[in-house]
């Protein structure tokens, strides 16, 4: 189209303005798109592992949990992510009760369940009877607000899917993750390698 007659500079400035607010708009888009998705990329094998706030399922104040190494660490861990109604979750956890048997004197186990506050009391019960107490038990520290929940540990770890499974070496880095269908066979091959690391 071709503007002519004395408005033409005018709307010449108009149309160069809307173009300009367009960029700047799909721009914008883009960036966050591009940050949504990474902040909820699942943490991999050579990944620092991110300090956590949890509420313990016994009852008690929000803590926090640091895997970075120092007198405070936590580390090496294993970090398992569940809730209830997930049956991978369920089926599971007799293959954790065998790891916390076999390798609590080497490792720091946790199980942190993301199911929301309404459930808690529910799942207070779920643990006391299907065994799993012998890990150190907590539940995400979830925020809800009018239009979103947001989740500490599962968001800064990038949880798509439980159950989910991380093993964290001495030094604060992530050795090795999986998620919904777990081989159980690497999972002790890699506690197993992060045991030996902290001896060495």
């Amino acid at each position: 189209m071709k503007i002519t007659g004395p408005e033409a500079p005018f709307l010449l400035k108009i149309a160069a303005a809307l173009l300009a607010a367009s960029l700047i708009i799909f721009s914008t888009s883009v960036s966050w798109a591009q940050q949504e998705q990474a902040a909820f990329r699942a943490l991999a094998s050579g990944d620092s592992a991110p300090d956590i706030s949890v509420v313990p399922v016994a009852g008690g104040a929000e803590m926090l949990l640091s895997f970075g190494g120092g007198d405070n660490s936590k580390a090496p861990a294993l970090v398992w992510f569940w809730f209830m109604s997930c049956e991978n979750c369920v089926k599971d956890m007799k293959f954790m009760r065998d790891i916390q048997k076999k390798y609590k004197k080497g490792i720091y186990l946790f199980a942190i369940n993301v199911d929301k506050p309404l459930e808690r009391a529910a799942v207070k019960n779920f643990v006391k009877n299907n065994g799993i107490s012998g890990y150190q038990n907590f539940f995400d520290k979830i925020t809800e607000n009018t239009f979103s929940v947001s989740y500490d540990a599962s968001d800064k770890f990038g949880i798509n899917r439980t159950p989910a499974i991380f093993i964290i070496d001495k030094t604060g880095k992530i050795i090795f993750s999986a998620e919904n269908d777990i081989d159980f066979d690497e999972v002790e091959k890699n506690i197993e390698t992060a045991i030996k690391k902290r001896r060495d």
